[in-house]
């Protein structure tokens, strides 16, 4: 297949299942996939039976939410280019919809209310098909540029009975991610506590 373009789309996607609803959306999709070959069975030696020398994606205003938890998560701008291995993103936030009493569907524990936003994501070296067909994330590096983030915690409640420290949730990570430099410049991060 020589070029597949798609041009101003709007995307809203609503999975439901018996633990969670989420609900996925975007203001505008711009996609273009150049030089497809598709391989009926997979005779290369990096598993990939679907292969594009370029894949393009501009995305605006892209919104994630679960149903019944506190947090929305939102990137403003991204851009795509897997002929260049070049992954940007433009203001990338996660912040708290509502107040606790309407948005947290669980019993009030200790739990850090937290607000992020990043104003320039940029991943080089982006392995986009080996991701897309394997699972695994390889990257060179990534560059997280004006961080801001803000932790606020409530004393007064109590600590869930079973707690997981941070080296305990990354490692239970399903999402297999390598990378080489990580770099994030000009961070501030703020944490106060009632």
């Amino acid at each position: 297949i020589k070029l597949i373009t798609v041009e101003n789309a709007r995307f809203l996607l609503n999975t439901k299942n018996p633990e969670k609803e989420t609900i996925q959306y975007a203001d505008s999709i711009n996609w273009k996939i150049a030089d497809i070959h598709l391989a009926a069975t997979d005779t290369t030696a990096s598993g990939r039976t679907l292969y594009a020398d370029n894949m393009m994606l501009n995305l605006h205003h892209y919104r994630l939410w679960t149903v019944g938890h506190r947090y929305l998560f939102s990137i403003e701008a991204a851009q795509l280019t897997g002929k260049d291995s070049l992954f940007e993103m433009q203001h990338c936030s996660m912040r708290s919809v509502g107040d606790d009493s309407i948005t947290i569907a669980e019993p009030r524990l200790r739990r850090p209310k937290v607000y992020f936003n990043i104003r320039e994501t940029t991943v080089q070296g982006l392995d986009l098909l080996l991701g897309l067909h394997r699972n695994k994330w390889n990257a060179r590096s990534i560059l997280l540029d004006s961080v801001y983030v803000s932790l606020f915690n409530n004393m007064d409640l109590p600590l869930p009975l079973h707690r997981k420290m941070p080296n305990e949730l990354w490692r239970n990570l399903k999402l297999p991610v390598n990378v080489d430099t990580l770099l994030v410049r000009n961070a501030d991060i703020f944490y106060h506590d009632k």
